[in-house]
Formats: structure tokens, C-alpha cells, sequence
């Protein structure tokens, strides 16, 4: 009998202020990469992949910003501490309580800290995922150009096979971020399924 392939599912940054009308990096859905999901299609999917029963381990990370960090130069405040936007959106708060971790990142204000790699629990983090013989990570939530596509390369880097849930994530509609991130993840041999790959409806 072949032995089952033990799977992660990571949602990435949460927080309003990526994905709440109003929210300082928020992309208007109209804005969108064409072909792309809504915020509301990429919480669907991604509450339902939470829910499936197909995931051995289940993550979340969240930007958590001191005053005056770094990124602010580029892209302005965004998950400052203690603020509306730093919070998670609405409909994704209960997941929070059933997840196996909480990846914090953001909290050093001289990092750029795209990538989960920069939270103090990776170590702890990556230490549950072996003891738990996590084979693949699955990736879900925002942006694949920034924050998830960082991670997702630096899960390839630590030899799982990293998999984007390509219906459950937005990126940001900049071309060099875009062509920077593409090449990125191809050089770490990032894949890519959709939740219909996953036989999950949603």
C-alpha cells in the first residue's frame, strides 16, 4: 500500500489591509490581473481548503509592523500594529483558532520581510512540519508577486515541494514584480494547482 503524501496548507497574510475594501494595500477587484480571483473567491477557496480534511498540518501567516519599518518607503503603512488593517479580515478569524501556527513577520523595522522565512517561529515552524514528515506545502492568499511568492520560495528551499493554489491567491498588477516573481518561483521549481486539481469545490 502506498504510503500517504503528508501535505501542508499555508495561508498567507490575511490581513485587512490587503483584502478589506479600503485597505491601504488593498487591489480593487477591477484592478486585478485579468484572469485572476476576487479577494471574496480567494476567502472562499481558501476557508474551503482549510475545511476539506486534505491538509496534515494548517498555517497562517500575518504582517505585524512596527512604526516607521522599512517597506513603508515602497508601498506605505501597512499591518502597522494595533490598527484596523493589521487585523484579519472577518471571515477568516475563526480559522485562525483552528490553525496549528500563527507566522508573525514584519516586526523588525529594518527588514524587508516579504517572506515568512522572517518570522521568529520559522525555525519552530519548519521543526513541526519535518517531525510531522510534511512532504508538500500549499500555498493560498496574498500577494503571489510579494509575500507569498517569497515564501513559497523559501519552502522550496528548505526541500519541500511547494505547490501556489493558483485560484486562491491575487498578485499585484506590476510588471517587474510580476516578471521578478515568475522567474523567481520557476528557478525554485514552484508549481501550480487550482482547488479543482485538489477536487475541492468552492
Amino acid at each position: 500500500m502506498a504510503k500517504k503524501v503528508k501535505r501542508a496548507l499555508v495561508g498567507i497574510d490575511g490581513n485587512r489591509d490587503f483584502n478589506h475594501p479600503g485597505g491601504a494595500l488593498c487591489v480593487p477587484n477591477r484592478k486585478r490581473i485579468p484572469g485572476e480571483p476576487t479577494h471574496n473567491q480567494v476567502i472562499r477557496r481558501g476557508t474551503a481548503m482549510f475545511e476539506s480534511g486534505q491538509f496534515d498540518l494548517r498555517f497562517f501567516t500575518i504582517e505585524n509592523h512596527p512604526p516607521n519599518h522599512i517597506e513603508f518607503r515602497k508601498h506605505g503603512v501597512h499591518g502597522l500594529f494595533n490598527t484596523p488593517g493589521q487585523k484579519y479580515h472577518p471571515a477568516l478569524i475563526n480559522l485562525l483558532k483552528e490553525a496549528n501556527m500563527l507566522l508573525e513577520k514584519g516586526q523588525h523595522p529594518d527588514i524587508i520581510s516579504y517572506s515568512a522565512i522572517y518570522a521568529p517561529l520559522w525555525i519552530p515552524h519548519i521543526s513541526m512540519m519535518r517531525n510531522n514528515e510534511i512532504e508538500e506545502v500549499y500555498l493560498w492568499g496574498w500577494y503571489w508577486t510579494h509575500c507569498l511568492g517569497h515564501t513559497a520560495v523559501a519552502y522550496s528551499g528548505q526541500d519541500f515541494r511547494t505547490f501556489i493554489v493558483k485560484d486562491a491567491t491575487m498578485g499585484i498588477p506590476d510588471p517587474r514584480s510580476i516578471n521578478y516573481m515568475c522567474s523567481a518561483l520557476e528557478l525554485a521549481e514552484v508549481k501550480y494547482v487550482t482547488t479543482q486539481d485538489l477536487g475541492i469545490a468552492a
